[in-house]
């Protein structure tokens, strides 16, 4: 293998090359921690290591009632963040690295999911 061919696949196969590509990958990376610390989270209080008198819903709790749900907002908000960076530096900066595209494909994955919920099943 020569060596345009192994820079070629290092570009593909490795870590984003442009600024723009690396910002998409770390949003990413950002969605899966945040949910991450979600479902622990909700696991958690499930198994009864977080008492539900805690989440008690107030009447100026109009928007959500339970606070770690602005944690998994903030991963989607990533996530959609990311899908939109990486698709820019895939269109415009020509980013080649397939970690973006996967950020991208996370990421709009994320946003129809959302979209979804918002507008019903």
């Amino acid at each position: 293998m020569g060596g345009n061919q192994r820079n070629l696949l290092r570009q593909v196969f490795g870590i984003p090359q442009t600024r723009k590509g690396r910002l998409s990958f770390y949003l990413c990376i950002a969605f899966f921690l945040l949910f991450g610390i979600w479902l622990s989270f909700i696991e958690l209080r499930f198994r009864g290591f977080i008492p539900d008198r805690t989440w008690v819903m107030h009447n100026d709790d109009f928007f959500f009632p339970n606070p770690i749900n602005y944690v998994l907002m903030a991963g989607a908000a990533s996530a959609i963040a990311g899908a939109f960076v990486g698709g820019f530096s895939l269109i415009f900066v020509r980013e080649r690295s397939i970690l973006t595209v996967v950020s991208c494909i996370v990421g709009v994955f994320v946003l129809y999911w959302s979209l979804a919920e918002m507008i019903g099943h």
